[in-house]
C-alpha cells in the first residue's frame, strides 16, 4: 500500500498551563493560548565606568556588552526579556521584560544616539588617523584635540529617518576639554561641520591615513562660532546647532535607508596654538563618561519596531556613570520582577530622581535613568522645561523625576503572572567588576545603611536578616547579597498573586573580565548559574547557555514526514524530516524543520549516527545533533535546521500578485505589482516597509498542521517542502537545509501586519497549514496544498525548477463550481479515474470545513463544505462533483483501486455528521454518494464527527473477503471536550458495491468485548471500541497491518489543579482489525529471530533468519484483558496517525528488519517486510 507523507509529534512538557481563557477552536487549545507561560528574564547591565575598558583592539567592554547582547536578543527564543542599568546607586528599567516576537507601532519625533563605541569617533593628522584603543593601532587620548588635529569624525549608527523624510532639528552636544576658564579664557574661534555623503557610513578605520578626509562629504555645511569653551564644571555640554541640513541633504539621497548610520565630519585645521594657546578639544570614549551625542527632530511619523530591536536601541543608547552597585541592583531587579513600591521605605526618593546629586559627582545626572514609563503604574514622569521624550541624554533632562499620583502607590508592573511557583522569573547580572558604593565607612553612609534595611524587611520583615559583608573600606558592598538571592530562589511574594503562592525566581550572574568568587556564591545561592566571558564570543555563548538552561523544559510540538523512495513505493529511504514548532501566548508562534535519519532497527539517529531521541521520554536528547545544524541543537526548537540556514542567506519570496502563472518576487526596492491595500496598509512607504521586513525576517512560522514532503530531483538532489503559519509554502534544499524559495499567497498579505506586531492574544494566526501532495504529470512536478484554516483555498505551483516556482492554478470560493467551498482542510488526493473512455489524472478533496462546528454542541447541518470535489490535476477545473450533502467534509478522501488496474474505483470519507460516505466511480459523469454508516444522532454526547481519513483492508473469514473500512471519531476543533462519547469502528463493507447500500447504525455493530461472539459478529456489519476514558477520542487516521489496526487516541487533562503540566494523555493502541480484541500482550509486539534468539548478547550473526513477532505473548498463548489494547504514550499531546516505514538504506549496519511503524518519535521494529500484509493498494 503506498502512503504518502504522514503527520507524527511529539510534545515537551514543563511548563504550568492553567484551563482559563480559553476562546478558540481548534487543537491549539491543548497548549491554552493566551495562558502559557514564558520564561521572563531581566538582565542587569553593568554600565560603570570600567566597563569603558578596552578589551580588545578598538573595542572597549560596553561594546563587546553590547555586540553581544545585540546578536543573542536578535537570535533568542522562548524568553521574554527586559533589560535593566546599573546607576550610582542602583539601578533603573532600560526596558520592561517583553515578548522578543512581538512589535510595537510608535510615533517618531524625537531621539538622540550617543557614541559608545571606539570605532565610531576619531581624529585625522598629518600623520595618520587614530582610533581610540589603549592596544596597538591608534591613540589613547580621552581628548580629540583640536590644534593638534586636521579632521575629527563622529559617526552616530541607527539613524531612524526614513529616506526623503522632512529634518526639522539637529544638534551636537560634546564635552570641552582643556585648560580654558574664567581666569583663562580662550579665544573665540570657528569649526567648519560637514557630514559624510555615504548611505550607510562606514566605522573608521586607522589603516587608512586619510579614511577621514578622503570620504565624500555632504554640501551642506555648517560654520560656527565658538564662544566661552570652558570644562571646568563639566556639568554643562555644549551644543552645536543648525546641523539639520546636513542631515536632510543625507536622508535625501536615494539609496538611504532609516536605520544607517551617519557620520560628522569636523575641520579643526584651521586653529592653532599661537592664536589659541589654552584651546583643548573635545572629550571622546576613551574618557568613560563624556563622549558626543546627536539629537534629532523630524516631522512626526509612526513606525512599526520590532521589540527585540527597540530593547536593542534603548541598551545603544546608555551611557556609564560612576561605581559598581551590585546589591542596589539585584533588589531594584527584584522589586520590579514582584511588582514592588517603586518608593523604599527609607529611600524614598533614590528611584525616582537620577540619584547621582550628592555624591560630588553632579556630572552623571545627565547619564542616570529613571526606570521606563512602563515598567511602573500609578506615577506621572515629570520633566523640566526643554526635556523631551527621545532626548533623554539631553542635559536638560538632568532633574527629571516621577511624581506618585495622588492616592496611589507607585508600583512596578510585574511581569510575572503564573501561580504555580515554577521559576517563571529569571534574573541575570553581569558585571565587570567588584561591587563599589564609593569610599566611606557603612555607618556613614546613610543610603547604603538604609537600603539594607529595606532589603532585610523584603527578606523577613525586619531590620536585621543581613550581616555586614564584604570590603569594609568600602562600606561593605556585598551586604544582604547572598541573603537576598536565597529568598528569591525559595519564593516571594508577588503582587497579584495570593501570598500563599509564592514565586521562585532564579539568579543567574556573569563575571565580565573579572572572576569574583562572590558572585559565585551569588548564582549558588540564587538557584542559576556563574559564568564568566572575556570576549563578544564569549558572552554570547555564555548568553545562550543562560538561555538554554531557563527554556530546556520549553515546550515543543512536532510534525514529521517519512521520505518516499520513488524507486519502489513499498519501500522507503532512511529520512526523517520534523515540522516543529513552540507555542506561547502569542499570536503566531515560531517553528522549524529538522532532519534526522531512521535506523532499520527502528531507532531515529542524529548527524553522527548516534540515537537522537531518549526512550523513556521519546523526546530529543539535548546532546542530539540534527543535519545541517552547526552545532548540536537538542529540543530547542528554533536552533539548528531550516530556521539556523535562513539566517545566512537572503530570501526569494513569491506572491502570486499578477494574473497567469508568473508569481512576481518580492525585492528591496520597487515592488509595484502589489498594493498597499494587499496588505491592509494605506500608504506605499508602509508596504514596502512592510516587504523589507518580510525579506529580513529570517524566522519559520510554526507548521501547526503542515507536513514536509520530499521531491526528488534526481541528480540536483532533492526539495523539501512545508507550508507554515506566516503563510508560506517554504522550498528547502534536501542537502543542505538552505530555503531555496518560499511562496505565500496574495490574499495572505493582510495578515502580515498582525504577525509582525505579533500581541498576546488567544486568535491564532494561520497560513499555509494544510498538507501538501505532489505528483508528476508529462516530465513537470507539482505541488499543490489547502489552507487550512488560513482560508478556503487551493494553490497548485508548478516546481518543475527547483529555484523558481510558478503558479498553476488557484481554487477559491469565487471560482466557479466552488462557491461552497468551506476551509480547505482535506487533503487533495493524486489519482486516475475513468470518465466515459478516458483515463484522467486528478486530485480528490472533500469540500471543506464549516466553522460554525467549532460552536454547534449538537448535531447541525453545514451551509459550507458539504461536498466532494474531483477536479483535473494540471488544469484546476472540476471533472466531478457533489454538494449539498448536509454536512461538512475536511477530512482527506480515502482512495482504493478494486480491480487492479491503476484507476480509482471507490472513494470512502467521514463528515461532520458522524457519517461514513462512499462514492463509486463508474465512468460515468455524475458522482453518487451513498451514505454507507451513520453513527451521530441527537444529544450533545452523540454528537461524533469524522475529521480524518478511513483506512481500507482486506477483511477475510470463512464468508470470503470483504472491506474493513476503520475509523474513530473525535472532536478535533475541541480536543478537550469530554461531552462526547467517542468510539472507534469497523465497519464491513462488500468489495462488489451494492447498487443501493444499506445504511449502518448502531443496532448493526457489536460492542467489542473482550468475549465478543464471532459467529454473532458475522451476522453484524461490523464493531465498535468505546473509548471509556472521559474525553477520550481519537484525532488521526489509523494504520492497518498483519490483522491488526493500529490507532492513536488523546484524552484531556481536566481537573481542578491548575498546575498540572500534564495536557492530556496520548495511547497508542493495536487490536485485531476482525473483532477489536487484544491481539498482544502489552498491545505492541517484540521481536526474535527466526531460530528464537532473541539477540540479548547483542551478536550481529547473519544465520539467525528473519526477524518474526514472539507468539508466546499473543493473546492466542497467554491471557490479555482490556489494557492491553494500548500503551500510553510518553508525550501528552495529540498523537499523530502511526506510519509504517520500510528503511532502505545501504549504510545501515544495524541487525533490524527494516520495517518500522513510528508515531512520532516513538518508533517500534515490525517483522521483516515479507511478512503478509492486510494492505489495500491506494490508487494512482
Amino acid at each position: 500500500m503506498k502512503r504518502i507523507t504522514q503527520l507524527a509529534s511529539y510534545f515537551i512538557l514543563g511548563l504550568c498551563l492553567p484551563l482559563a481563557s480559553i476562546s478558540h477552536a481548534d487543537d491549539t487549545e491543548i497548549f491554552y493560548l493566551g495562558d502559557t507561560v514564558t520564561p521572563k528574564v531581566m538582565m542587569i547591565l553593568d554600565t560603570s565606568g570600567s566597563m569603558g575598558f578596552h578589551v580588545a583592539d578598538k573595542k572597549n567592554r560596553i561594546t563587546v556588552m553590547k555586540d553581544a547582547l545585540t546578536q543573542f536578543i536578535n537570535e533568542a527564543n522562548g524568553i521574554n526579556v527586559g533589560i535593566m542599568r546599573s546607576n550610582q546607586r542602583t539601578s533603573a528599567v532600560v526596558y520592561p521584560v517583553s515578548s522578543l516576537e512581538t512589535s510595537i507601532v510608535e510615533r517618531v519625533e524625537r531621539f538622540d544616539r550617543p557614541i559608545t563605541d571606539d570605532r565610531d569617533n576619531a581624529y585625522q593628522t598629518n600623520d595618520g588617523v587614530y582610533v581610540n584603543t589603549t592596544t596597538s593601532g591608534g591613540g589613547s587620548a580621552s581628548t580629540f584635540n583640536f590644534k593638534n588635529s586636521n579632521y575629527i569624525g563622529l559617526r552616530f549608527s541607527n539613524v531612524i529617518i526614513p529616506q526623503g523624510h522632512k529634518v526639522e532639528e539637529v544638534f551636537l552636544q560634546v564635552f570641552p576639554d582643556n585648560s580654558c576658564s574664567y581666569w583663562d579664557p580662550c579665544n573665540d574661534f570657528s569649526l567648519n561641520i560637514k557630514g559624510e555623503k555615504a548611505a550607510d557610513s562606514a566605522a573608521f578605520d586607522h589603516t587608512d591615513n586619510t579614511n577621514i578626509s578622503n570620504r565624500l562629504r555632504t554640501t551642506a555645511s555648517v560654520s560656527t562660532t565658538i564662544t566661552a569653551w570652558e570644562d571646568t564644571n563639566r556639568e554643562t555640554p555644549y551644543n552645536i546647532v543648525n546641523l539639520a541640513p546636513i542631515i536632510q541633504e543625507i536622508v535625501n539621497q536615494d539609496d538611504w535607508e532609516s536605520g544607517n548610520a551617519i557620520s560628522l565630519i569636523i575641520d579643526t585645521s584651521s586653529l592653532n596654538q599661537s592664536n589659541h594657546s589654552y584651546l583643548g578639544g573635545i572629550r571622546n570614549t576613551l574618557s568613560l563618561y563624556f563622549s558626543s551625542t546627536l539629537f534629532f527632530r523630524v516631522e512626526p511619523y509612526d513606525r512599526t519596531v520590532s521589540i527585540r530591536k527597540k530593547i536593542i536601541e534603548e541598551m545603544n543608547n546608555q551611557r556609564l556613570t560612576n561605581y559598581t552597585p551590585s546589591v542596589p541592583s539585584l533588589y531594584e531587579a527584584v522589586k520590579y520582577m514582584t511588582g514592588a513600591p517603586v518608593k523604599s521605605n527609607h529611600n524614598t526618593t533614590l528611584n525616582t530622581t537620577r540619584s547621582g546629586t550628592g555624591t560630588g559627582l553632579t556630572y552623571n545626572d545627565l547619564f542616570e535613568r529613571l526606570s521606563h514609563p512602563e515598567s511602573y503604574e500609578n506615577g506621572t514622569l515629570m520633566k523640566p522645561a526643554n526635556c523631551h521624550d527621545g532626548w533623554l541624554n539631553d542635559a536638560t533632562c538632568r532633574n527629571i523625576s516621577v511624581s506618585q499620583d495622588s492616592g496611589a502607590i507607585l508600583r512596578y508592573k510585574t511581569p510575572l503572572t503564573d501561580t504555580c511557583g515554577d521559576n517563571e522569573g529569571q534574573i541575570v547580572m553581569l558585571t565587570d567588576g567588584d561591587a563599589t558604593h564609593g569610599s566611606g565607612a557603612y555607618n556613614d553612609n546613610e543610603w547604603w545603611r538604609n537600603m539594607t534595611y529595606d532589603i532585610s524587611q523584603m527578606i523577613n520583615g525586619t531590620n536585621n536578616a543581613c550581616s555586614q559583608h564584604g570590603d569594609s573600606n568600602r562600606g561593605y558592598p556585598t551586604t544582604c547579597g547572598t541573603n537576598l538571592a536565597t529568598k528569591i530562589k525559595n519564593g516571594i511574594l508577588v503582587n497579584g498573586i495570593p501570598e500563599t503562592d509564592p514565586q521562585k525566581i532564579k539568579l543567574y550572574t556573569i563575571d565580565f573580565n573579572n572572576e569574583n568568587t562572590w558572585l559565585q556564591s551569588m548564582a549558588t545561592a540564587g538557584g542559576g548559574q556563574y559564568k564568566t566571558a572575556t570576549s563578544t564570543s564569549d558572552l554570547l555563548q555564555v548568553f545562550k547557555e543562560i538561555q538554554a538552561d531557563i527554556i530546556k523544559e520549553a515546550v515543543t510540538f512536532s510534525n514529521t514526514s517519512i521520505t518516499l523512495n520513488t524507486a519502489n513505493q513499498l519501500n522507503h529511504n532512511d529520512n526523517l524530516y520534523y515540522a516543529l514548532f513552540t507555542p506561547n501566548e502569542l499570536a503566531s508562534w515560531r517553528g522549524n524543520l529538522k532532519h534526522y535519519k531512521l535506523s532499520k532497527s527502528g531507532t531515529i539517529v542524529d548527524k553522527d549516527r548516534n540515537p537522537a531521541t531518549d526512550p523513556t521520554t521519546g523526546l530529543f536528547k539535548e546532546t542530539a545533533h540534527s543535519f545541517w545544524s552547526a552545532n548540536s541543537d537538542g529540543a530547542v526548537v528554533t536552533e539548528g535546521g531550516a530556521a539556523e540556514r535562513l539566517t545566512t542567506i537572503d530570501r526569494n519570496i513569491y506572491v502570486n500578485a499578477i494574473a497567469g502563472s508568473t508569481l512576481t518576487k518580492l525585492n528591496s526596492t520597487n515592488n509595484s505589482n502589489i498594493t498597499a491595500a494587499d496588505f491592509g496598509l494605506t500608504s506605499s512607504s508602509d508596504k514596502e516597509d512592510h516587504i523589507q521586513w518580510m525579506l529580513s525576517n529570517k524566522n519559520i512560522a510554526d507548521p501547526l498542521h503542515s507536513a514536509p514532503i520530499e521531491l526528488s530531483y534526481g541528480e540536483d538532489g532533492s526539495v523539501i517542502f512545508f507550508g507554515d503559519n506566516q503563510g508560506y509554502i517554504h522550498a528547502i534544499d534536501a542537502t543542505t537545509g538552505n530555503e531555496l524559495w518560499a511562496f505565500m499567497p496574495k490574499d495572505l498579505l493582510a495578515n502580515q501586519p498582525a504577525i509582525r506586531l505579533n500581541q498576546k492574544s488567544s486568535n491564532h494566526i494561520y497560513g499555509m497549514d494544510g498538507k501538501i501532495v505532489k505528483w508528476t504529470e508529462s516530465g513537470r512536478k507539482y505541488i499543490a496544498s489547502g489552507m487550512r484554516r488560513g482560508g478556503k483555498g487551493y494553490y497548485a505551483l508548478d516546481v518543475t525548477n527547483r529555484t523558481t516556482p510558478t503558479l498553476k492554478w488557484k481554487i477559491t470560493e469565487g471560482t466557479s463550481g466552488f462557491s461552497e467551498l468551506g476551509q480547505t482542510w482535506s487533503t487533495p488526493i493524486k489519482t486516475k479515474i475513468k470518465k466515459g473512455n478516458n483515463v484522467k489524472s486528478v486530485l480528490i478533496f472533500g469540500g471543506g470545513y464549516d466553522i460554525q462546528q467549532d460552536s454547534v454542541t449538537t448535531r447541525t447541518t453545514d451551509n459550507e463544505g458539504d461536498g466532494i470535489y474531483i477536479i483535473d490535476a494540471t488544469t484546476g477545473a472540476i471533472e466531478l462533483s457533489k454538494t449539498n450533502l448536509g454536512y461538512s467534509v475536511p477530512s482527506d478522501v480515502k482512495t482504493i483501486d478494486i480491480d487492479g488496474d491503476g484507476t480509482t474505483d471507490q472513494i470512502y470519507v467521514g463528515d461532520m455528521g458522524g457519517r461514513i460516505l462512499r462514492a463509486d466511480l463508474d465512468g460515468g459523469s455524475t458522482l453518487k454518494i451513498d451514505v454507507i454508516a451513520e453513527i451521530a444522532s441527537a444529544g450533545q454526547s452523540n454528537n461524533r464527527r469524522f475529521y480524518h481519513a478511513p483506512d481500507v483492508s482486506v477483511l477475510e473469514g470463512t464468508g470470503g473477503s470483504t472491506l474493513a473500512v476503520a475509523v474513530g471519531s473525535g472532536y478535533h476543533a475541541h480536543p478537550n471536550n469530554a461531552q462526547i462519547q467517542d468510539n472507534f469502528y469497523m465497519f464491513k463493507q462488500p468489495l462488489s458495491p451494492e447498487a443501493s447500500p444499506t445504511k449502518i447504525t448502531y443496532s448493526d455493530l457489536l460492542p467489542a468485548t473482550l468475549t465478543i461472539d464471532n459467529e454473532l459478529l458475522a451476522a453484524r456489519k461490523g464493531w465498535y471500541l468505546p473509548l471509556n476514558s472521559s474525553g477520550e477520542k481519537v484525532l488521526a487516521s489509523s494504520l492497518t497491518f498483519e490483522n491488526a489496526v493500529w490507532f492513536t487516541t488523546f484524552q484531556p487533562s481536566i481537573g481542578t489543579n491548575r498546575c498540572i503540566v500534564k495536557r492530556g494523555t496520548s495511547r497508542l493502541y493495536r487490536i485485531n482489525i476482525s473483532n477489536g480484541t487484544p491481539n498482544y500482550k502489552d498491545a505492541i509486539p517484540d521481536l526474535i529471530y527466526e531460530n528464537g534468539d532473541d539477540n540479548s548478547d547483542g551478536s550481529n550473526s547473519t544465520n539467525k533468519g528473519k526477524r518474526i513477532i514472539d507468539q508466546s505473548k499473543s493473546c492466542t498463548n497467554t491471557s490479555c484483558d482490556a489494557t492491553d489494547r494500548f500503551i500510553e504514550l510518553q508525550n501528552g499531546s495529540i498523537p499523530p496517525s502511526p506510519v509504517l516505514i520500510h528503511v532502505n538504506d545501504p549504510d545501515d549496519s544495524s541487525n533490524g528488519s527494516g520495517s518500522v511503524v513510528c508515531i512520532g518519535t516513538y518508533c517500534k521494529e515490525l517483522p521483516s517486510r515479507y511478512s503478509k500484509m492486510n494492505f489495500w493498494r491506494d490508487s494512482n
